[in-house]
């Protein structure tokens, strides 16, 4: 299994794929947009955790694009803020869950 977290604040994409590590899945830390989006198209992916606040193309930007090639790989959609319509938006633009996260320890 191969996850895809896109997530801009190194520290919590270093623990999330700790995480994932220690339950046996592979993965690969990109912190922008644009290199999401490259990473999708050279990569096959079995779900993808993608920050909605990143860096020069916004999540909800990238996942509308997954969505619009027709890519049906699992998306949680993750933030620090806990904003419902920002959450909403994500769940209309095609994720599969959201997570609010609290990174102020990190």
């Amino acid at each position: 299994m191969k996850v895809l977290i896109v997530e801009d604040e190194m520290k919590l994409a270093a623990l999330i794929a700790r995480g994932l590590k220690c339950e046996g899945i592979d993965s690969i830390k990109t912190d922008s947009g644009k290199q999401a989006l490259a990473e999708i198209a050279k990569n096959s992916f079995d779900a993808i955790v993608l920050d909605i606040m990143i860096q020069d193309l916004d999540g909800l930007s990238v996942l509308r694009r997954i969505r619009k090639s027709s890519n049906t790989t699992p998306v949680i959609i993750i933030t620090a803020r806990d904003i419902h319509e920002e959450k909403i938006a994500g769940l209309d633009a095609g994720a599969d869950g959201d997570l609010t996260l609290l990174t102020f320890c990190l």
